[in-house]
Order: C-alpha cells, then structure tokens, then sequence
C-alpha cells in the first residue's frame, strides 16, 4: 500500500517539471497501550502536549532543521531563514521512497495532548501558544484547537499554507 500511494504521488508529476511536480507531507500517531508511536516525512508534525508545555514534538525534513542539528543556526533563526520553506524529503517528485521518521513508544499521561499538523497550522504559532491546549483539561480541545488555527492563518497570512490539524486528549486506560 505505502509505495501504492508513494508511486501515484510520482505518477502524477510524470512529465512535468522538478520544481512543479506533486509533493506530500505527511504525519502519523497511533495510540495503543497507553503510549503513542510516530511517523511522518517531510514538514508536518506530531506534537505531544503535557502540563503546558511541548514535551515532544517530530524533527521535520528540512533543510532549516539539518542547519539547526549541525549547529549552523539557533532555533531562533529558523523562522525567519529564506530556505525554512524548503523540504529535504516528502511523498512525491521522485521515485525513491522517502526516509520516513518513526519513533519508539511515547508513553502518555492522563491530560497529555497529541497533535498532528501541516506546516500551515505550526508555523504560524510559538511553543507558547501550543500551551493553551493543556491549561483546561475540561475545556473543548476542537474549539481550542479552532481558535490556534485561526490565529495560525491570519500570522501567516497574507501567505498562509494548508492549515490541517487533529487533535486528541489522553485521559488514560
């Protein structure tokens, strides 16, 4: 199935040029066991949310994020950086299949946030606006989340990307 999808991607841009052909990112939870096991490839993430704070999050593919783990720019300089919109790896373009991240098991506490979303929806917010969706356990997460995306579109805007996101609560076995 995975190179199914990954050879429809390439069929698509068959004939087309490089910098024109279709590309996907992509991200992946599973909850099972009281933990959490991740996948994603290219720019979207996978958040996990505890006591306020971003506990853990995926390392994109990107080129700013290779800069930042080889020590050549402060995460400061990662938003702002004229390549953060280029991806080193995603779905798509070529034929071989993509270095796909996965993580070992996240083990979840009751109250913890997990999070999955496209580069339009994370770009636009801190790590303290990712805070807001564990200060009130008995808050609605969907509205929560709804008012992080608005906020993301118009910080973004007026060059907002795909603002896709899922959101879900653990409250435990």
């Amino acid at each position: 199935m995975r190179g199914d999808v990954r050879n429809r991607v390439v069929q698509l841009g068959e004939g087309v040029a490089l910098d024109h052909k279709p590309r996907a990112t992509c991200a992946v939870c599973l909850v099972q066991d009281g933990g959490s096991y991740w996948a994603h490839v290219g720019d979207s993430r996978v958040y996990q949310l505890r006591g306020g704070s971003i506990k853990a999050r995926t390392r994109d593919h990107s080129h700013v994020e290779l800069l930042l783990r080889e020590g050549l720019i402060a995460e400061s300089e990662m938003r702002g950086h004229p390549m953060r919109n280029f991806v080193e790896c995603c779905l798509g373009g070529d034929v071989p299949l993509p270095d796909m991240s996965v993580t070992a098991r996240n083990r979840l506490e009751p109250g913890d946030v997990l999070l999955a979303c496209t580069d339009g929806f994370w770009s636009g917010l801190e790590d303290a606006d990712f805070a807001e969706l564990t200060s009130d356990e008995r808050a609605s997460l969907e509205r929560a989340v709804r008012v992080l995306a608005e906020r993301a579109v118009a910080r973004n805007s007026p060059y907002s990307d795909n603002a896709s996101v899922t959101a879900l609560r653990w409250h435990g076995a």
